[in-house]
């Protein structure tokens, strides 16, 4: 049925009963907020993250958790276009999370390469192909921590906030 001018279109579903006069009901349910909703992170980051991965979907993935979290992302396709975006902007980023398996330069030589030039940014590093904290990485010095791919939001958001809160201790 179509509707003419000065029509109005049927509510949808069952009506709100009416509310007595002079009184609002609202009708609407307002959603818990994310931080309330069960097994979802409270922890909330911020700031700017560099994300170091050379498959697209999972700087799709990773890049849009690390958003819910509160942060700000840009991206790079491997090591190199990393040492690039990190050399233009030094001071500019509060994280990187850096793939270990990459073309052109790996996760290891770009951990070096971070650690030459950046000092302590904190680095987490990322692996599918490894079921553990990657050997050599506590001599690369600095704030680093290690996730295994695939990880959820919740253990993203708990290994970054122990890598970021760390450093305010």
């Amino acid at each position: 049925m179509a509707l003419g001018e000065g029509d109005q279109a049927p509510p949808l579903g069952n009506p709100a009963p009416p509310a007595a006069p002079g009184n609002f009901t609202p009708t609407v349910a307002t959603p818990a907020p994310a931080s309330k909703r069960p097994g979802m992170p409270t922890w909330r980051g911020g700031g700017n993250a560099l994300l170091v991965d050379d498959e697209p979907p999972l700087r799709v993935a990773i890049s849009a958790s690390l958003r819910w979290l509160g942060f700000q992302v840009t991206l790079a396709n491997d090591g190199l276009e990393a040492l690039k975006v990190l050399a233009e902007q030094p001071e500019n980023f509060r994280v990187v999370l850096l793939d270990l398996t990459m073309p052109r330069l790996d996760g290891h030589a770009t951990l070096e390469k971070i650690r030459a030039a950046h000092g302590n940014l904190p680095v987490l590093l990322m692996s599918g192909f490894s079921e553990r904290h990657p050997d050599g990485v506590n001599e690369a010095g600095g704030a680093t921590c290690f996730i295994k791919k695939p990880f959820t939001l919740q253990q993203l958001a708990g290994v970054l906030e122990k890598l970021l809160e760390n450093l305010r201790s």
